[in-house]
């Protein structure tokens, strides 16, 4: 288990958690979660709460995920679980965020969604819809209040480009397009009920320039080159913090090429090089980030990209799980969300 800690000057805490399960015991679950908890708890004090936001990377989706529905005992405000195996002889591993402030605290409002479509001819447009109807409901738009959305995509080499073309479908409708922006994004294989799956985070009560866009375009291609439609991050400024939310990011080029096809191990140290080059336009570093998630096409690559992982990254939490990326040539991609100390009077404090 590792656990990363950010605290303001003024005391709020968030946490980032990252735990293994070598075996799928749920009682094992429930009680190493329940002491995290309470780990959690006394650090953060009389203004403790509960999760945010948890997601569980399985092994066996249809034995595991009916058995974690029906037996978590932790009260997470949203939780996903997704058919992506995670790697190094674990059956289960999870995510879990914490954040001292709470759903809402000082004019925010921060929203986590699991969206699973049930059986339609399309999906993707079903869920973006009804994701839209819920941020409308809540005063918000998809274009001015969405920070992040993951979208796990069941055998995505078959289906990605009909996720693709259909979620450009809805962002043309949203206002989104190549002359606004989009949404910083993980489009990868996971399997769960669905063809195509979602994860959201928002947030209400932003001000127009709280949000600002990363391109890195010295190293990375704009996305809508190659007719996908998500930014490759995402910097909120708060009054005393600033978040980053760094999208799945590979071995790609400024020409939006993929670099060192066949060779897991030099991909790695590209997109690594790739992230380092966003993360500094937002202003922060690997020194700030909370979290990685990495996702590899080929199990057997295991060996070759976790000892440089972890290696390079000892403190950092970090899931490795098992999953096709958007191209059969990419063997690797990586996302992080970054959090550093910043002291803006422009914007209340998160």
């Amino acid at each position: 288990m590792k656990i990363s800690s950010f605290r303001s000057k003024d005391g709020l805490c968030e946490k980032h958690v990252c735990v293994e399960f070598a075996k799928f015991d749920i009682s094992v679950i429930n009680f190493k979660l329940a002491e995290i908890e309470s780990l959690v708890s006394c650090d953060f004090g009389e203004r403790g709460t509960k999760p945010l936001f948890g997601r569980f990377f399985v092994r066996d989706y249809e034995t595991m995920a009916a058995v974690l529905r029906e037996n978590l005992n932790l009260p997470y405000s949203a939780f996903s679980i997704i058919g992506q195996p995670p790697l190094g002889g674990v059956d289960v591993a999870v995510w879990i965020y914490y954040s001292q402030s709470g759903a809402s605290h000082n004019g925010y409002t921060h929203y986590w969604n699991v969206y699973r479509p049930a059986g339609s001819s399309d999906e993707t447009c079903q869920m973006l819809c009804g994701y839209s109807d819920f941020l409308n409901d809540e005063k918000c738009t998809f274009a001015d209040n969405c920070i992040r959305t993951w979208f796990f995509v069941d055998d995505i080499d078959r289906n990605y480009a009909s996720f693709v073309k259909n979620r450009k479908l809805f962002f043309d409708k949203a206002g989104l397009t190549c002359d606004t922006h989009y949404i910083a994004s993980t489009g990868i294989n996971g399997h769960s009920d669905s063809m195509v799956a979602m994860d959201a985070y928002a947030v209400r009560g932003l001000e127009r320039g709280q949000v600002e866009f990363l391109r890195g375009t010295s190293h990375l291609s704009p996305t809508i080159n190659y007719g996908v439609t998500f930014e490759r991050g995402t910097l909120v400024r708060y009054g005393d913090r600033k978040h980053v939310f760094i999208s799945g990011t590979a071995s790609i080029d400024p020409k939006g090429d993929v670099l060192f096809v066949g060779d897991v191990l030099a991909q790695t140290v590209r997109l690594f090089e790739n992230i380092e080059v966003l993360l500094s336009e937002a202003g922060t570093s690997f020194d700030d980030v909370s979290v990685f998630i990495v996702y590899l096409r080929n199990p057997s690559d295991y060996e070759i990209a976790a000892p440089y992982i972890h290696n390079r990254f000892p403190d950092i939490p970090v899931i490795i799980v098992e999953a096709a990326v958007c191209r059969p040539e990419w063997l690797a991609e990586v996302e992080c969300i970054a959090v550093k100390s910043l002291s803006d009077k422009r914007f209340k404090n998160f």
